[in-house]
Protein backbone atom coordinates (compact mmCIF):
# COMPACT_ATOMS: atom_id res chain seq x y z
CA UNK A 1 0.00 0.00 0.00
CA UNK A 2 1.48 3.76 -0.75
CA UNK A 3 1.64 5.42 2.40
CA UNK A 4 -0.71 8.59 2.74
CA UNK A 5 2.13 10.24 4.90
CA UNK A 6 4.60 10.56 2.17
CA UNK A 7 5.32 13.93 1.57
CA UNK A 8 6.19 15.66 -1.42
CA UNK A 9 9.11 17.14 -0.25
CA UNK A 10 10.57 20.07 -1.89
CA UNK A 11 14.08 19.77 -3.37
CA UNK A 12 15.41 22.32 -1.20
CA UNK A 13 15.31 19.66 1.27
CA UNK A 14 17.99 17.77 -0.05
CA UNK A 15 19.95 21.26 -0.14
CA UNK A 16 19.50 21.60 3.45
CA UNK A 17 20.96 18.49 4.29
CA UNK A 18 23.81 18.99 2.54
CA UNK A 19 24.36 22.59 4.55
CA UNK A 20 23.92 20.27 7.51
CA UNK A 21 26.49 17.53 6.81
CA UNK A 22 29.44 20.23 5.46
CA UNK A 23 31.09 20.75 9.06
CA UNK A 24 30.85 16.57 9.33
CA UNK A 25 31.82 15.94 5.31
CA UNK A 26 32.46 18.98 3.78
CA UNK A 27 31.45 19.29 0.22
CA UNK A 28 28.74 16.48 -0.25
CA UNK A 29 27.57 18.37 -3.20
CA UNK A 30 31.07 18.06 -4.75
CA UNK A 31 31.88 14.43 -3.76
CA UNK A 32 28.37 13.32 -5.29
CA UNK A 33 29.12 15.05 -8.83
CA UNK A 34 26.95 16.11 -11.11
CA UNK A 35 23.68 13.77 -10.06
CA UNK A 36 24.27 14.71 -6.81
CA UNK A 37 20.32 15.19 -6.11
CA UNK A 38 19.09 11.81 -6.90
CA UNK A 39 22.03 10.21 -5.34
CA UNK A 40 21.13 11.93 -1.83
CA UNK A 41 17.98 11.39 -2.28
CA UNK A 42 18.91 7.24 -2.59
CA UNK A 43 20.84 7.53 0.61
CA UNK A 44 17.99 9.63 2.36
CA UNK A 45 14.73 8.90 0.78
CA UNK A 46 11.64 11.00 1.18
CA UNK A 47 10.38 7.99 3.60
CA UNK A 48 13.44 8.21 5.45
CA UNK A 49 12.32 12.17 6.30
CA UNK A 50 8.96 11.53 6.75
CA UNK A 51 9.36 8.68 9.25
CA UNK A 52 12.29 10.59 10.97
CA UNK A 53 10.13 13.89 10.86
CA UNK A 54 7.01 11.87 12.81
CA UNK A 55 10.23 10.69 15.41
CA UNK A 56 11.26 14.33 15.97
CA UNK A 57 7.92 15.92 16.38
CA UNK A 58 7.51 13.17 19.70
CA UNK A 59 4.97 10.90 17.94
CA UNK A 60 4.98 8.39 20.85
CA UNK A 61 2.39 6.60 19.40
CA UNK A 62 2.01 4.30 16.28
CA UNK A 63 -0.47 5.45 14.13
CA UNK A 64 -4.00 3.95 14.59
CA UNK A 65 -4.06 2.65 11.27
CA UNK A 66 -7.07 1.85 9.21
CA UNK A 67 -7.75 0.25 5.82
CA UNK A 68 -9.99 0.95 3.28
CA UNK A 69 -11.31 -2.24 0.67
CA UNK A 70 -13.19 -1.50 -2.07
CA UNK A 71 -15.89 -2.98 -3.57
CA UNK A 72 -16.34 -4.42 -7.17
CA UNK A 73 -18.77 -1.54 -7.13
CA UNK A 74 -16.56 0.93 -5.91
CA UNK A 75 -13.79 0.29 -8.23
CA UNK A 76 -14.19 3.62 -9.89
CA UNK A 77 -13.44 5.10 -6.70
CA UNK A 78 -9.64 3.51 -6.26
CA UNK A 79 -7.48 5.96 -7.85
CA UNK A 80 -4.32 3.52 -6.83
CA UNK A 81 -6.11 0.43 -8.66
CA UNK A 82 -4.93 -1.75 -5.74
CA UNK A 83 -8.50 -2.37 -4.09
CA UNK A 84 -7.35 -1.34 -0.67
CA UNK A 85 -5.37 1.57 0.54
CA UNK A 86 -5.17 2.85 4.28
CA UNK A 87 -5.02 6.17 6.32
CA UNK A 88 -2.97 6.90 10.01
CA UNK A 89 -6.82 7.27 11.61
CA UNK A 90 -10.40 6.85 11.03
CA UNK A 91 -11.23 10.78 10.13
CA UNK A 92 -8.56 10.30 7.88
CA UNK A 93 -9.63 7.17 6.19
CA UNK A 94 -13.34 8.92 6.20
CA UNK A 95 -11.48 12.01 4.69
CA UNK A 96 -10.66 9.85 1.83
CA UNK A 97 -13.41 8.21 0.66
CA UNK A 98 -15.33 11.38 0.98
CA UNK A 99 -12.76 12.97 -1.45
CA UNK A 100 -13.27 10.10 -3.60
CA UNK A 101 -16.74 10.19 -3.68
CA UNK A 102 -17.02 13.71 -4.46
CA UNK A 103 -13.94 13.53 -7.09
CA UNK A 104 -15.70 10.44 -9.24
CA UNK A 105 -19.07 11.92 -8.45
CA UNK A 106 -20.64 8.72 -7.17
CA UNK A 107 -22.04 9.52 -4.03
CA UNK A 108 -23.73 6.41 -1.84
CA UNK A 109 -27.47 6.07 -1.11
CA UNK A 110 -26.96 4.54 2.44
CA UNK A 111 -23.89 4.67 4.65
CA UNK A 112 -23.79 2.16 7.77
CA UNK A 113 -21.51 3.21 10.62
CA UNK A 114 -20.69 0.85 13.32
CA UNK A 115 -18.96 3.30 16.69
CA UNK A 116 -18.49 -0.37 18.55
CA UNK A 117 -15.98 -2.30 15.41
CA UNK A 118 -15.11 1.03 14.40
CA UNK A 119 -15.87 0.74 10.74
CA UNK A 120 -17.96 2.68 7.77
CA UNK A 121 -19.55 1.12 4.90
CA UNK A 122 -20.94 2.60 1.90
CA UNK A 123 -23.47 1.52 -0.54
CA UNK A 124 -25.31 2.27 -3.76
CA UNK A 125 -28.57 0.78 -3.47
CA UNK A 126 -27.69 -2.67 -1.58
CA UNK A 127 -24.31 -2.67 -3.52
CA UNK A 128 -21.77 -1.91 -0.96
CA UNK A 129 -19.25 0.18 -2.47
CA UNK A 130 -16.09 0.55 -0.53
CA UNK A 131 -15.34 -0.64 3.30
CA UNK A 132 -13.49 1.53 6.48
CA UNK A 133 -12.39 -0.50 9.06
CA UNK A 134 -9.38 -1.06 11.87
CA UNK A 135 -6.21 -2.11 9.93
CA UNK A 136 -6.43 -6.73 10.61
CA UNK A 137 -2.72 -6.92 11.65
CA UNK A 138 -1.17 -10.17 11.96
CA UNK A 139 2.30 -9.78 14.10
CA UNK A 140 5.18 -12.41 13.91
CA UNK A 141 6.97 -14.24 16.48
CA UNK A 142 10.03 -12.94 17.82
CA UNK A 143 12.32 -15.32 16.51
CA UNK A 144 10.83 -15.08 12.88
CA UNK A 145 10.86 -10.94 12.70
CA UNK A 146 14.65 -10.77 13.99
CA UNK A 147 15.48 -13.19 11.47
CA UNK A 148 13.65 -11.18 8.57
CA UNK A 149 15.17 -8.43 9.92
CA UNK A 150 18.12 -9.83 9.30
CA UNK A 151 17.38 -11.05 5.95
CA UNK A 152 16.03 -7.77 4.36
CA UNK A 153 18.16 -5.30 6.05
CA UNK A 154 22.02 -4.36 5.57
CA UNK A 155 21.76 -5.67 1.78
CA UNK A 156 23.29 -2.47 0.40
CA UNK A 157 26.78 -3.95 1.95
CA UNK A 158 27.00 -6.43 -0.80
CA UNK A 159 27.91 -5.62 -4.68
CA UNK A 160 24.83 -7.57 -6.18
CA UNK A 161 21.89 -6.42 -3.33
CA UNK A 162 19.70 -8.94 -5.73
CA UNK A 163 21.67 -11.86 -5.37
CA UNK A 164 22.31 -11.22 -1.82
CA UNK A 165 18.67 -10.97 -1.02
CA UNK A 166 18.44 -14.10 -2.67
CA UNK A 167 20.92 -15.97 -1.02
CA UNK A 168 19.77 -15.01 2.23
CA UNK A 169 15.80 -15.72 1.16
CA UNK A 170 16.75 -19.33 0.57
CA UNK A 171 18.32 -20.07 4.07
CA UNK A 172 14.66 -20.27 5.08
CA UNK A 173 13.24 -23.50 5.87
CA UNK A 174 11.38 -24.62 2.26
CA UNK A 175 12.86 -21.76 0.16
CA UNK A 176 16.24 -23.56 -0.61
CA UNK A 177 15.00 -23.17 -4.72
CA UNK A 178 13.45 -19.95 -4.80
CA UNK A 179 14.32 -19.51 -8.32
CA UNK A 180 16.34 -15.31 -9.40
CA UNK A 181 14.38 -12.98 -10.47
CA UNK A 182 15.42 -10.94 -13.55
CA UNK A 183 18.07 -8.26 -13.94
CA UNK A 184 17.94 -4.68 -13.82
CA UNK A 185 17.56 -2.04 -16.10
CA UNK A 186 20.89 -1.09 -17.45
CA UNK A 187 20.53 3.10 -16.97
CA UNK A 188 23.00 3.69 -14.41
CA UNK A 189 21.05 6.27 -12.46
CA UNK A 190 18.05 3.58 -11.86
CA UNK A 191 20.34 0.57 -11.28
CA UNK A 192 21.96 2.95 -8.69
CA UNK A 193 18.89 3.90 -6.88
CA UNK A 194 17.61 0.24 -6.71
CA UNK A 195 20.64 -0.79 -5.27
CA UNK A 196 20.00 1.54 -2.18
CA UNK A 197 16.64 0.71 -1.26
CA UNK A 198 16.38 0.27 2.29
CA UNK A 199 13.27 0.75 4.69
CA UNK A 200 13.08 3.63 7.21
CA UNK A 201 14.71 2.01 9.75
CA UNK A 202 17.79 3.15 12.31
CA UNK A 203 19.88 0.52 11.27
CA UNK A 204 19.66 1.20 7.60
CA UNK A 205 20.12 5.25 8.28
CA UNK A 206 23.36 4.29 9.32
CA UNK A 207 24.29 1.98 6.46
CA UNK A 208 23.16 5.55 4.64
CA UNK A 209 25.42 7.38 6.79
CA UNK A 210 28.34 5.01 6.16
CA UNK A 211 27.99 4.87 2.22
CA UNK A 212 27.62 8.32 2.37
CA UNK A 213 30.98 8.94 4.21
CA UNK A 214 32.75 6.54 1.97
CA UNK A 215 31.60 8.78 -0.73
CA UNK A 216 32.90 11.65 1.01
CA UNK A 217 36.89 10.20 0.56
CA UNK A 218 35.65 9.04 4.77
CA UNK A 219 36.07 5.59 3.80
CA UNK A 220 36.35 4.05 7.71
CA UNK A 221 34.33 6.68 10.26
CA UNK A 222 33.98 5.76 13.73
CA UNK A 223 30.84 4.92 14.92
CA UNK A 224 30.04 7.90 16.70
CA UNK A 225 30.94 9.88 12.67
CA UNK A 226 28.68 7.46 11.18
CA UNK A 227 25.86 8.31 14.52
CA UNK A 228 26.23 11.93 13.99
CA UNK A 229 26.25 12.02 10.00
CA UNK A 230 22.82 10.26 9.95
CA UNK A 231 21.37 12.14 12.64
CA UNK A 232 22.24 15.46 10.48
CA UNK A 233 21.23 14.40 7.21
CA UNK A 234 17.94 13.64 8.90
CA UNK A 235 17.38 16.97 10.59
CA UNK A 236 18.06 15.36 14.45
CA UNK A 237 19.89 17.14 17.09
CA UNK A 238 21.48 13.51 18.16
CA UNK A 239 21.03 9.88 16.88
CA UNK A 240 19.42 8.82 20.52
CA UNK A 241 16.67 11.26 19.22
CA UNK A 242 16.23 9.51 15.50
CA UNK A 243 17.47 5.79 17.63
CA UNK A 244 15.93 5.67 20.67
CA UNK A 245 11.94 6.16 20.27
CA UNK A 246 10.88 3.42 18.05
CA UNK A 247 14.03 1.44 17.20
CA UNK A 248 13.51 -1.24 14.91
CA UNK A 249 9.62 -0.69 14.53
CA UNK A 250 10.35 2.78 13.02
CA UNK A 251 8.79 2.17 9.94
CA UNK A 252 5.37 1.73 11.38
CA UNK A 253 5.16 5.17 11.30
CA UNK A 254 5.27 5.07 7.42
CA UNK A 255 2.63 2.55 6.39
CA UNK A 256 1.09 -1.54 6.77
CA UNK A 257 1.64 -3.86 4.25
CA UNK A 258 0.03 -6.75 3.08
CA UNK A 259 1.13 -10.33 1.77
CA UNK A 260 -1.18 -11.63 -1.26
CA UNK A 261 -1.58 -14.68 -3.75
CA UNK A 262 -2.97 -14.37 -6.89
CA UNK A 263 -4.33 -11.16 -6.05
CA UNK A 264 -5.94 -12.03 -2.60
CA UNK A 265 -4.76 -10.35 0.63
CA UNK A 266 -3.76 -13.15 3.04
CA UNK A 267 -2.81 -10.84 5.91
CA UNK A 268 -2.03 -7.82 6.93
CA UNK A 269 1.25 -6.16 8.54
CA UNK A 270 2.56 -3.49 10.50
CA UNK A 271 5.76 -3.36 8.88
CA UNK A 272 7.70 -4.47 6.20
CA UNK A 273 9.90 -6.94 8.61
CA UNK A 274 6.45 -8.35 9.44
CA UNK A 275 5.25 -8.72 6.66
CA UNK A 276 8.82 -10.39 4.69
CA UNK A 277 8.89 -12.85 8.10
CA UNK A 278 4.93 -13.92 6.85
CA UNK A 279 6.28 -14.20 2.98
CA UNK A 280 9.02 -16.38 4.02
CA UNK A 281 7.78 -18.81 6.22
CA UNK A 282 3.86 -18.78 4.26
CA UNK A 283 5.17 -19.11 0.93
CA UNK A 284 6.28 -22.98 1.08
CA UNK A 285 2.98 -23.84 2.08
CA UNK A 286 1.05 -21.94 -0.34
CA UNK A 287 3.47 -22.29 -3.39
CA UNK A 288 3.14 -25.91 -2.59
CA UNK A 289 -0.55 -26.20 -2.44
CA UNK A 290 -1.01 -24.33 -5.98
Amino acid sequence: MNSPLLQDLPAGRWDEMCVRLAPLLGDVKGALGPQWHEKAEAFFTEADFTVADAILSSTKSLPDWFIIRYAPAGQHLDDEGDTVACAPSWPDGLAVLLHACESNRSLPSRVECDATTRTLRLFVGEELLAALLPLPAAYVSPDHRKRALSTITGLRKAADTDAELLKRARKWPGLSALGAVESRAAHEMQEFRERMAHHPIPCEWLQSARMLCAACSKAEPDTATVQAVAAAALGATSWNHLAAPHGQFSARLLQPWYVSKDDEICAFHADAIDAAADLFTRGPKVWAAG
